[in-house]
C-alpha cells in the first residue's frame, strides 16, 4: 500500500538490488514499546497556492480497493497504522494523536526488521517488509500484532487487499497471495529477474509495478485477478519504483522513476505519460483525486490524466489521507499532517530511522481460533 519520498523512500529504492534469498521470518515479535514523543501542532511549511480540500473525509488507504464509481467514506472508527525500519508501528484514530508506538530495532536499518508496505482488508491490517528473508507480520487494530512464518525467501515491498485476498509484492520477482487475512502465504510465483516496489488493487484486478535489474534497468508491471495466476511480465518506460501506485474513481495512477505519471484502467494498457515531477513521490488517492508531490510543489488529478499544481513545496512526500489530513511520513521517524497542503503540523516524532508507509482502516475483530 506497498505500499513515493523522502530520505526513506531513496533508502526504499536502493533496497535489495541484487538478488537475495534467506530464510523464514520469526515468528516471534521481540518489539519493545516506549512511549512515542508526540509535539503540539507546529507550522513547518508553507505553500503559496490553495487547495479546497472540501468538506468530504472520504479517501483511499494504500492497498485498500476502491468503488470504481468514486470514493466511498471512511467509517468513524476508522485508524491509521503507520510502519517503518526496525518494524516500528504506531496509530492514531485521527491522525493528530498517535499512539501505541512499537519497536524491534531503535537503528534499524535495510535488514530484515524493515516494514516497507502495509495494507488493510476486512478488518485486519498486514505489514510487509524484509530483507534477505520476507517479513510479514498482522494486526486487527495496529495494536496487537502478530509475527507470521513463511517462506517467501525474498523481501516484500508492499500489500493490496480485494475480495477478501492479500496480496504481496516484492523482490527477484515474488507475488504471493494469503487466503486468511494475512495469517499464511501460498502460490508464490518464481524468480524473475526485477523487483516489484509497489501494488494497488481495483476493478476486480492487483497491479503489482517495479523494474526490472542488471543490464537494463525499465518500468515492469503485471496483473492478476486471484493472485495466483500472473500476466507475463511487462517491461513500461523509465523504472517504476517505491510506494508508485493508487487506484480510485476506475483508474489505476503509477509514477516512474522519471517522475512522468502513467495511468490504466486494466494495469496493462497504459496510456502516454504524463508531466515530469522532480523528485520522487508517493501517488496515493486521497480527497477524491490522486496526490503526489515533487521539488516543486503538489499535483492532483481526479482522473490520473489532468494534473493541478495545487502549491509549492519542499519535495515534502505525502503517504496518506484521514479524516480530513493529510499525512506525510519523515526522516527520522516524525509524522506531519496538513489540512491545505500549505499549513504542515508536526504531530508524531521518535530517534531513528524513519517510517515508510500507512494503512486507514477499521478495526477488526482478530484472527478466528
Amino acid at each position: 500500500m506497498n505500499r513515493i519520498h523522502l530520505i526513506a523512500a531513496l533508502a526504499l529504492l536502493s533496497c535489495g538490488s541484487t538478488p537475495s534469498s534467506g530464510t523464514d521470518a520469526s515468528s516471534t515479535d521481540t518489539s519493545t514499546s516506549s512511549a512515542p514523543t508526540t509535539t503540539a501542532p507546529t507550522s513547518t511549511t508553507t505553500a503559496t497556492t490553495s487547495v479546497d480540500t472540501g468538506a468530504d473525509s472520504s479517501g483511499e488507504s494504500t492497498g485498500v480497493d476502491e468503488d470504481t464509481t468514486g470514493d466511498p467514506p471512511l467509517p468513524a472508527d476508522a485508524v491509521a497504522v503507520a510502519v517503518g525500519y526496525g518494524s516500528r508501528r504506531v496509530r492514531s484514530a485521527d491522525g493528530l494523536t498517535w499512539t501505541d508506538f512499537v519497536e524491534v530495532d531503535p537503528n534499524g536499518g535495510d535488514d530484515d526488521t524493515l516494514l516497507r508496505g502495509i495494507g488493510y482488508g476486512e478488518g485486519m491490517f498486514v505489514a510487509v517488509g524484509g530483507a534477505a528473508a520476507a517479513l510479514t507480520m498482522r494486526s486487527p487494530d495496529g495494536i496487537a500484532w502478530e509475527s507470521v512464518s513463511n517462506d517467501l525467501g525474498n523481501f516484500v515491498s508492499d500489500v493490496a487487499w480485494q475480495d477478501g485476498i492479500f496480496v504481496a509484492a516484492g523482490g527477484n520477482g515474488l507475488r504471493a497471495r494469503s487466503l486468511d487475512g494475512g495469517g499464511s502465504w501460498q502460490d508464490a510465483t518464481p524468480y524473475y529477474s526485477g523487483h516489484f516496489r509497489a501494488i494497488a488493487a481495483g476493478n476486480g484486478v492487483f497491479v503489482a509495478v517495479g523494474h526490472t535489474y542488471g543490464d537494463t534497468n525499465v518500468g515492469l508491471t503485471s496483473t492478476s485477478e486471484d493472485g495466483s495466476s500472473w500476466t507475463t511480465e511487462q517491461t513500461l518506460g523509465a523504472p517504476l519504483g517505491g510506494q508508485a501506485i493508487a487506484f480510485g474513481g476506475g483508474v489505476f495512477v503509477a509514477r516512474d522513476g522519471g517522475g512522468a505519471l502513467w495511468s490504466s484502467a486494466d494495469g496493462e494498457a497504459w496510456g502516454e505519460p504524463v508531466g515530469q515531477r522532480a523528485g520522487e513521490g508517493p501517488v496515493i488517492r486521497a480527497n477524491d483525486a490522486f496526490l503526489t508531490s515533487g521539488a516543486d510543489g503538489f499535483w492532483t488529478s481526479p482522473d490520473g490524466q489532468t494534473w493541478e499544481q495545487v502549491g509549492a513545496g519542499d519535495g515534502r512526500p505525502v503517504h496518506g489521507w484521514q479524516d480530513g489530513h493529510y499525512l506525510s511520513l519523515g526522516w527520522p521517524a516524525s509524522i506531519a499532517v496538513s489540512d491545505d497542503l500549505q499549513r504542515w503540523s508536526n504531530t508524531f516524532s521518535v530517534d531513528g530511522p524513519g517510517l515508510t508507509d500507512v494503512a486507514v482502516g477499521s478495526p477488526g475483530p482478530g484472527p478466528g481460533p
